[in-house]
């Protein structure tokens, strides 16, 4: 999976995954994602390609299957990523209070 901060050119993804940039679209089409405009895809949608991906390749599922059990795992794709996200913004938080710290730190010594 993905799960990184910086977006991925949907080419890139496919050419990762073995695939063509149409079946891409198709799925996106299939499994209701949201296209990106600009061929950038977020981690999360990154994600939600690879999990369509493992569905239907890996596990050999049929499209109909896949489709049920995406959208049962795609919930908690999003709640792990929404996790990542806020973890994220506690490390920037905490990284600005060392800081902070070490400013006083010198300040008093």
């Amino acid at each position: 999976m993905h799960i990184g901060s910086d977006k991925i050119e949907s080419i890139e993804l496919a050419r990762t995954l073995g695939v063509s940039r149409s079946l891409l679209r198709f799925w996106e089409e299939e499994f209701e994602l949201t296209r990106p405009a600009n061929g950038q895809l977020s981690p999360l949608e990154a994600d939600e390609i690879y999990l369509i991906y493992n569905l239907i390749d890996t596990k050999g599922l049929s499209l109909s299957d896949a489709k049920s059990a995406f959208f049962v795992e795609r919930k908690r794709l999003k709640m792990k990523h929404k996790a990542i996200d806020k973890l994220k913004d506690i490390r920037a938080s905490l990284g600005k209070l060392r800081l902070e710290l070490d400013e006083e730190m010198i300040n008093i010594a």
